[in-house]
């Protein structure tokens, strides 16, 4: 019996490879488009389809949906990228401390790059204007009330006659309740911004031909503590177009403002050495604090309903603290530059060129002032100094302020805390909020300058106080 050997047709057998071919390919197709498209999407700056970003590499930042450049960490280059279109705002130095150990995090110059950096800055010297001449019509100072109580004491310039003032920029008013900060604290905003060692100065200070900030070398900001003398009056002993028209108000809690009050006054008037003590804070308080809110308040309020405007609020917690500290002295640096005054971390090409007025149209803004470029030592390193974005120089700046410690500042050196009752902290809770009800309603009309910002500061001082 014989057996037959069946042969299947060639052709089923090249249907059934190809068939198997064309699985392995959609598959290996489906493998390939699951792992490009994935890389794809993992790339920083792009819309998850390849897209190619401009701003996307290893060392620079890159925009975020909101379209602000958002600072990324560097992955190895030690060099500082440019952050010259980045709004302020998203300057992001949270983390950051005074001696900027982590600025690597965010891109920052080194501590290196900032000394540097500093150092350049420092050695442009401003234009100089021809001095001022000031005479006096009457000598002397006044100083009245309740030194005893370290509450209320007023000092009065005399008058003067200012010959010459328009060869010199008009200062800035530097309004502030008592020893919310120390000169030596404020000064060196207005030294590090302008190069200008001596451009704070107080009105009540009477030194050589200067009188109430006048006369002999440029003043940059004029200090000025509540109670203000005359300033509501616009013929006032400070005459109105000796100024710029627009102010710097300093703000500190009111929490740490009146103690710290409290101890200069008595450092001044009672020979205080050493901290306060606390028995001696408790009877001031107790005796006084309703008085003291009243003068912290009527600071804000007096100088509001004079014919300045409000340049900005300076917050004390603010210009130290690490995140806001750089944006608040670029806000000042901004402010001061709109006054006419060369602001050399602004760059040669961002308007220093003095010729702005204060855009409210009363006709009080500086116009007399040169470009900054004549002024350039050719020795520095220019064009590395301003491959630095004036946000990176102006936290260059922010990072060599000394921070202020001990005594009125922070009390560690008390031995306690000066402490309110409950009856007190209700008392400013409600203080506060007729204050910022007050302050909405004018920003309803429009007719309170910058209301929003001193809104921000003053929520911030009621949650503090709770």
């Amino acid at each position: 019996m014989s057996s037959e050997t069946e042969v299947k047709p060639a052709s089923n057998l090249n249907q059934k490879r190809l068939k198997r071919i064309a699985a392995i390919a959609f598959v290996f197709i489906i493998l390939s488009l699951l792992v490009f498209g994935g890389i794809f999407q993992s790339q920083p700056g792009s819309s998850g389809l390849g897209e190619p970003s401009s701003l996307a590499s290893k060392d620079h930042g890159y925009k975020d949906s909101t379209g602000k450049i958002s600072v990324t960490a560097s992955s190895s280059s030690s060099s500082s990228p440019s952050l010259s279109n980045a709004n302020i705002d998203s300057l992001d130095v949270e983390n950051a401390n005074v001696n900027m150990n982590v600025n690597e995090e965010y891109n920052l110059p080194s501590p290196d790059e900032c000394t540097q950096i500093v150092k350049n800055l420092a050695s442009m010297i401003p234009n100089e204007n021809p001095t001022s001449i000031a005479t006096s019509t009457s000598m002397g100072m006044i100083s009245s009330n309740d030194h005893d109580h370290n509450i209320s004491t007023e000092l009065v310039a005399p008058e003067v006659e200012v010959v010459g003032l328009k060869e010199q920029l008009k200062p800035l008013w530097l309004n502030m309740y008592p020893s919310t900060m120390t000169k030596s604290a404020f000064s060196q905003f207005f030294t590090l911004l302008t190069n200008r060692s001596d451009g704070a100065k107080s009105y009540y200070a009477i030194q050589g031909r200067m009188r109430k900030c006048l006369g002999g070398s440029q003043t940059v900001a004029c200090e000025n503590v509540h109670p203000t003398v005359g300033m509501a009056d616009p013929d006032g002993p400070a005459k109105f177009n000796n100024f710029f028209g627009k102010y710097i108000l300093t703000l500190r809690n009111p929490l740490h403002a009146m103690p710290a009050s409290v101890y200069v006054k008595a450092q001044k008037y009672h020979d205080l050495v050493g901290p306060l003590p606390e028995e001696s804070w408790i009877g001031t308080r107790d005796a006084w604090v309703e008085k003291m809110w009243d003068e912290w308040k009527s600071t804000i309020t007096a100088w509001h309903d004079t014919k300045y405007e409000a340049g900005m609020y300076l917050a004390y917690e603010d210009i130290f603290d690490s995140k806001k500290g750089p944006k608040t002295l670029m806000k000042l640096a901004l402010l001061l530059q709109e006054a006419g005054f060369e602001i050399f971390a602004l760059g040669e090409d961002e308007g220093n060129n003095g010729n702005n007025g204060n855009g409210n149209g009363n006709g009080s803004g500086n116009g007399n002032h040169t470009s900054i470029k004549s002024n350039y030592d050719e020795s520095l390193d220019l064009e590395n100094l301003y491959s630095y974005s004036k946000e990176e120089r102006i936290h260059c700046l922010w990072s060599h302020l000394e921070i202020p410690k001990g005594g009125m500042h922070d009390f560690e050196d008390w031995g306690y805390t000066p402490s309110y009752t409950e009856d007190h902290k209700v008392m400013l809770k409600k203080g506060l909020d007729q204050l910022m009800d007050e302050v909405r309603e004018h920003e309803l009309n429009n007719t309170w300058t910058g209301g929003l910002d001193l809104i921000d500061i003053l929520e911030r001082y009621r949650v503090d106080v709770s």
